[in-house]
């Protein structure tokens, strides 16, 4: 978006997060604009929600609050985007789970019954107009695996036995007698 892109050479994240800046471009201030539920801090000046679910417990704990009071029921965070060390992901991760969620799952249970509550009627009447109109499968119909599809096609006792031994060490997780059908 922002240049151009030598693959494998061009640091695609470092670039994007550079020139992100000088374009100005930021997608929670862009919703915000859009929505003053979520934009009446931004437009009373406070841009700590710009910043995204980074901060202290309570600054998350907020940032998530308003998402919620907005009505959004799920947020994904993009952990893994940048130069993050996957234990770094994971001890985040975890200190979310202790510090920050346990406040939003003690409301989930009646905030997902108001939801059901709300939406049935839409879920309804939608269902209502719902066509049941696919052709029948033709009698006698079946989908062969793969493997067994072309040993029926060249007609292989040799082949079918095989199969079934693979099925039979599979069934019963015998890797060795696996290894030892396979070579």
């Amino acid at each position: 978006v922002f240049g151009d892109h030598v693959p494998g050479h061009t640091d695609v994240w470092q670039e994007f997060m550079a020139k992100r800046d000088q374009m100005g471009y930021s997608p929670e201030a862009a919703i915000a604009a859009k929505k003053e539920v979520l934009g009446a801090q931004v437009a009373a000046g406070d841009t700590s929600g710009l910043r995204g679910a980074v901060g202290t417990y309570d600054q998350i704990r907020e940032y998530l609050r308003r998402y919620e009071e907005a009505g959004v029921d799920q947020v994904i965070f993009v952990m893994q985007a940048g130069r993050n060390r996957h234990e770094d992901i994971m001890s985040s991760l975890e200190l979310f789970a202790g510090e920050v969620l346990p406040e939003f799952k003690e409301r989930d249970p009646a905030a997902s019954a108001a939801k059901a509550e709300r939406i049935a009627p839409i879920v309804e009447a939608a269902l209502a107009r719902r066509v049941d109109d696919a052709p029948a499968m033709p009698e006698g119909y079946v989908m062969r695996a793969i493997p067994k599809a072309m040993v029926e096609a060249v007609d292989s006792d040799e082949g079918r036995r095989f199969l079934d031994t693979m099925a039979e060490k599979s069934a019963v997780g015998d890797e060795d007698g696996l290894s030892d059908l396979l070579g």
